[in-house]
């Protein structure tokens, strides 16, 4: 949900559709929204959510982003949602905030690329800050509060199998 109350989207944009699959693996406190340019495919839904109550993460979650990790012990979450409203952390106010961590992970079909066609990932909405990584690779990070960040993410795709 946005402060006014409105929800973002998780939109992906491509230019063909394909059978490809990709997990996005997100360490983040966010609502999100991806998108591309001329066709469109919402994330929005169930994604795989570990909370993590530290400044840092356990040893067995240090390479949650790999693609190879099993994420099936996860809960579940809402995108878009936040971890509060989801009843995944209490609510913190002031400056009492600790530093935690939330691990998101969803598989989605990608679109098969021609020739020049690039691939785009847009987050419409995270609030503090955010990793991204495709099939086990770091593409960027972005730290703001719900300012909207775009990554062309075609570089990390895979040309044949699954993307993950």
């Amino acid at each position: 949900m946005t402060r006014d109350g409105g929800s973002k989207q998780f939109i992906i944009q491509h230019h063909d559709m394909s059978k490809r699959v990709l997990i996005i693996s997100i360490v983040a406190v966010f609502t999100v929204c991806v998108f591309a340019e001329k066709n469109r495919l919402s994330l929005d839904g169930s994604w795989a959510f570990c909370y993590v109550d530290s400044a840092s993460l356990p040893e067995e979650l240090r390479l949650f982003y790999m693609s190879e990790y099993d994420c099936s012990s996860w809960d579940s979450i809402s995108v878009p949602s936040n971890w509060e409203i989801a009843g995944k952390k209490i609510p913190e106010y002031g400056g009492d905030v600790k530093h935690c961590h939330g691990l998101y992970r969803r598989a989605f079909a990608a679109s098969t690329l021609e020739d020049g066609n690039r691939l785009f990932l847009r987050f419409d909405g995270v609030l503090f800050a955010y990793e991204l990584y495709i099939n086990g690779h770091y593409v960027g990070y972005h730290a703001s509060a719900f300012c909207r960040s775009e990554w062309d993410i075609t570089d990390y795709l895979s040309n044949e199998g699954d993307n993950v």
